[in-house]
């Protein structure tokens, strides 16, 4: 995962305080996410077609006040999907799965911690990084305009819904941005989806969002 340096403190204190409870020796501990990924039929129902999926492997030292310093590598998985309509504008679904790293039964994973607003920044910067949402960058101005009830992976959670604006293809524009977040089995994982203002494919991303496949 490639972190913020304020999140990427937060995560590797986390990590290394698991790797000292778990009695854990030798020089690398690695977490890996499993991808996150909508059923094809699916896809092709609401006309969405994969981009690309991306591993994003991280490894640092890490260590708690002295008593301990590893080689920490994190893996997380990124992909993309889009559609674009018949008057050429394109809608944007990511899937982030990150691993969700616990210490005496509580979550450690910065993810799992954010309010709904800072993972939608979080991530997309990190899409921006890997450019898999197309032409869309520097979405800002971020204020909530809504949300909707959704279970995810049988998890009951809530799609947040934003407005904002955005660089598209070099201009600036209005977006909306929806995002919803889960712990699921060993992983945070964030969807998000970013469109038009004069597209609504809220009621769209929620039927990909509520059929994502996960092997937590």
């Amino acid at each position: 995962m490639i972190v913020g340096a304020g999140r990427s403190v937060v995560l590797a204190v986390g990590l290394a305080a698991a790797v000292v409870l778990a009695g854990c020796s030798g020089t690398l501990v690695e977490y890996a996410a499993a991808p996150a990924t909508p059923p094809d039929a699916a896809l092709d129902a609401n006309e969405y077609v994969h981009g690309n999926t991306t591993e994003v492997p991280l490894t640092y030292r890490a260590g708690v006040f002295g008593v301990v310093s590893r080689d920490v590598t994190v893996r997380t998985w990124v992909s993309g999907y889009s559609r674009t309509t018949a008057g050429n504008e394109t809608a944007v679904l990511v899937l982030y799965s990150s691993p969700n790293v616990r210490v005496e039964g509580r979550s450690v994973n910065p993810l799992a911690q954010l309010s709904n607003r800072e993972l939608a920044s979080f991530v997309l910067e990190r899409v921006t990084d890997l450019r898999v949402a197309g032409g869309v960058d520097g979405v800002s101005d971020l204020r909530e305009t809504g949300t909707r009830n959704v279970t995810v992976l049988g998890v009951p959670t809530r799609t947040v819904s934003y407005a904002g604006t955005a660089e598209v293809d070099g201009e600036r524009a209005g977006v909306v941005v929806d995002v919803t977040a889960v712990e699921h089995g060993d992983d945070v994982v964030v969807a998000l989806g970013v469109y038009g203002d004069a597209l609504d494919e809220t009621a769209t991303h929620a039927a990909l969002v509520e059929r994502m496949e996960h092997e937590g």
